[in-house]
């Protein structure tokens, strides 16, 4: 467990949360890994606060409640895939690589 620290980009507010980090996830993620490698064990709410200092409630209290919060996984559904696939390739086409 970590004691991390953040400044709010939205409020400048400063919190400090213990969460489940240990010392090589921290190096890794201080060291260019991508959150969501690193930080593997964090909640998608909880990234965002090491990421930017928001917590959900100031997210919430700014932008108003949403299903989806930044970073959260989405799944797409079978005929939206294929859509997205049908779509893709026309990029070429239009002169997208």
């Amino acid at each position: 467990m970590m004691l991390i620290t953040r400044t709010s980009i939205i409020s400048g507010q400063q919190r400090s949360f213990l969460m489940p980090i240990t010392a090589d996830q921290w190096d890794a993620y201080q060291n260019g890994e991508l959150i969501q490698h690193a930080l593997c064990d964090l909640t998608p709410e909880e990234r965002e606060y090491v990421m930017t200092g928001i917590t959900k409630e100031e997210w919430d209290a700014r932008f108003g409640e949403c299903d989806a919060f930044p970073g959260e996984d989405y799944e797409l559904e079978d005929d939206t895939e294929a859509e997205v696939r049908q779509l893709s390739a026309f990029l070429p086409a239009l002169g997208f690589k």
